[in-house]
C-alpha cells in the first residue's frame, strides 16, 4: 500500500528544516512539475502550484 499524501508531507517536514528549494523540489517530485510560485496566502507560508497548475501545495 502506498503512503498517503499526508504521510509523505509529514515525513518531509520531520526529516529536515525546509528551504524554498527543498519545497520546490518536493512539490515537483511528488506532484509533477513545473512548479510555479503562487501569491502568498499568509506571512508564514510558501505556496506553489504543480501538475500543470492543478495542484496547490502550501508549506
Amino acid at each position: 500500500m502506498s503512503p498517503s499524501s499526508d504521510d509523505i508531507i509529514d515525513r518531509f517536514f520531520l526529516t529536515k528544516s525546509a528551504t524554498r528549494a527543498d519545497c520546490d523540489s518536493f512539490a515537483m517530485s511528488t506532484f509533477g512539475g513545473p512548479v510555479t510560485v503562487v501569491q502568498p496566502q499568509g506571512r508564514f507560508s510558501y505556496t506553489v502550484s504543480a501538475c500543470n497548475d492543478t495542484v496547490i501545495i502550501q508549506f
